[in-house]
């Protein structure tokens, strides 16, 4: 099964539209951006990545565990 880690909130209506789908949601609900750290951990095993602009993402965090 295809699985989205999602490293910050979305608006309402894109929830509402992945949770409809066929995928495995995994999301990020702290209060602050999530940790370089953390997202190389969470987005290991995702087949897709949907983050905010806000949230750093490099060759650490593309490259397959």
């Amino acid at each position: 099964m295809t699985k989205v880690f999602i490293a910050g909130q979305l608006p309402a209506q894109a929830n509402t539209l992945l949770l409809q789908s066929q995928l495995v949601i995994d999301t990020y609900t702290g209060d602050n951006l999530i940790s370089h750290a953390e997202l190389i951990r969470r987005v290991a095993d995702a087949d897709f990545l949907i983050t905010p602009l806000s949230t750093q993402v490099d060759q650490d965090v593309l490259e397959p565990v």
